[in-house]
């Protein structure tokens, strides 16, 4: 790519930079669809028409925004949607160790009462 054409792209990027601005784009995100946009421009520059070079720079450039937008609205949608609680297993090994511990000490401790009491006990536990 020779000098001159280099400055008549960058000049041209520039203007592709403020519109994406003016449609509503972030600075970061402008900043990046420019480069993406210019380093597509280096990749097809044999195959795009000297006359339609401004043409391509901008549709690229939207189409690039475009793409962004439908991105973050489907990440935002997603996200939204999905509850961290819902993804975190509050629930340790040393927890649940702990409860079946619990479980067999009460159950030992159950075994030893007599059979009249525990049914004093769970007859008492139904009615209240």
């Amino acid at each position: 790519m020779d000098e001159q054409l280099g400055m008549y792209i960058n000049k041209k990027l520039k203007a592709v930079y403020f519109l994406l601005i003016k449609m509503g784009a972030i600075k970061e995100d402008a900043e990046d669809i420019i480069q993406e946009t210019a380093i597509q421009f280096v990749q097809y520059l044999d195959t795009i028409q000297e006359d339609y070079i401004d043409a391509w720079l901008f549709r690229v450039a939207i189409n690039k925004y475009y793409d962004s937008l439908r991105k973050r609205k489907y990440k935002d949608k997603y996200v939204n949607s999905v509850k961290i609680e819902d993804l975190l297993d509050w629930t340790t090994p040393e927890d649940i160790m702990i409860k079946n511990e619990l479980h067999t000490m009460l159950s030992e401790c159950l075994g030893k009462i007599p059979q009249k009491m525990r049914n004093f006990c769970s007859s008492n536990i139904v009615e209240n």
